[in-house]
């Protein structure tokens, strides 16, 4: 009946859902960023790679491609692997507060390996653009915003023992696919050109190769 709790769905989810999403986020700070990361990167890959093949190279040029390891596929992996825990606290921090601490001390930990393995034992990563951050910074974490406020709402409700209607869940659906179309419109609009050919171009009429600016 109305304003009883109604904890049989959020019982079965903690004994079901959250067991298998803090088996996976364990898994990830121990078996990932510990121990593939750290104790790989680190340990034997590095001594084999410093100790062993460098030492069997012919010329300095295999020597010294030999030292450090390749970081093709690094960057990639650890920001997804960071996107992955923030989005899974975020959306389900108001069933498991303790996912917030374990993020911030995954996040920490992943922080300290990057600048270990990134300085000591990696090449420099390739150069790549602004966009995965941009993409992102302006629709990963709107919508990790918006499964925040949708699981609040269903697991306080099913506390209290109070069922929303279905028309809060579409109003909150809908305000999320707002707030993404508004991003992708604000980032589709082209920048406008500054006046005068560009920033730092020199005023018309005007020679910058001579010191006092004027014409030839």
């Amino acid at each position: 009946s109305a304003g009883k709790p109604r904890l049989t769905c959020v019982l079965h989810w903690y004994t079901s859902g959250a067991v298998a999403l803090l088996n996976a986020l364990l898994g990830d700070l121990f078996a990932i960023l510990l121990l593939v990361e750290l104790g790989m990167h680190g340990g034997p890959d590095k001594l084999a790679s410093r100790h062993v093949v460098a030492r069997l190279a012919r010329t300095q040029a295999e020597m010294n491609a030999a030292y450090s390891l390749d970081a093709e596929l690094y960057l990639p992996f650890r920001y997804n692997l960071v996107l992955k825990v923030a989005l899974l606290a975020m959306a389900f921090s108001p069933a498991l507060p303790l996912l917030l601490p374990f993020a911030a001390l995954f996040l920490g930990l992943n922080y300290a390996v990057d600048r270990y393995n990134l300085l000591r034992v990696l090449k420099p990563p390739p150069r790549t653009s602004d966009l995965a951050v941009t993409t992102s910074v302006l629709y990963i974490l709107p919508i990790a915003c918006c499964l925040h406020i949708f699981y609040a709402l269903f697991f306080y409700s099913k506390q209290a023992g109070a069922d929303p209607t279905s028309l809060l869940y579409l109003a909150l659906l809908l305000l999320g696919g707002i707030v993404l179309w508004r991003i992708s419109v604000a980032i589709a609009r082209p920048e406008p050109e500054p006046e005068g050919g560009g920033a730092g171009a020199p005023p018309e009429g005007r020679d910058p190769g001579r010191p006092d600016g004027r014409p030839r």
